[in-house]
């Protein structure tokens, strides 16, 4: 590895992965959260959660400029498909 971890960014995607568990934690354990009505700590993290995720996906993005297309895709599908393939195995 060439480049150096920004630990701030790390940093911001662990609040940001902790808000959208935390989302979804009052929304399946409080079932009426669905309307987001009188759930004032919900809608706070449902209005940029994912805007958030954007903006860092984005900037990461970047690294992938001088790839092909052909080996994006065997890059993505070994980083992400492979690792859930065999989780799912695991706990099937």
């Amino acid at each position: 590895m060439g480049t150096k971890r920004i630990y701030s960014l790390d940093f911001v995607k662990l609040v940001a992965i902790y808000l959208v568990l935390w989302g979804h934690c009052i929304q399946s354990l409080i079932p009426e959260v669905g309307s987001g009505e009188g759930k004032p700590v919900f809608l706070y993290i449902y209005s940029f959660h994912m805007s958030l995720f954007m903006i860092i996906s984005g900037y990461f993005a970047v690294n992938i400029e001088g790839e092909t297309l052909k080996k994006l895709i065997v890059s993505k599908f070994r980083q992400l498909i492979i690792p859930c393939i065999s989780w799912g195995g695991l706990l099937y």
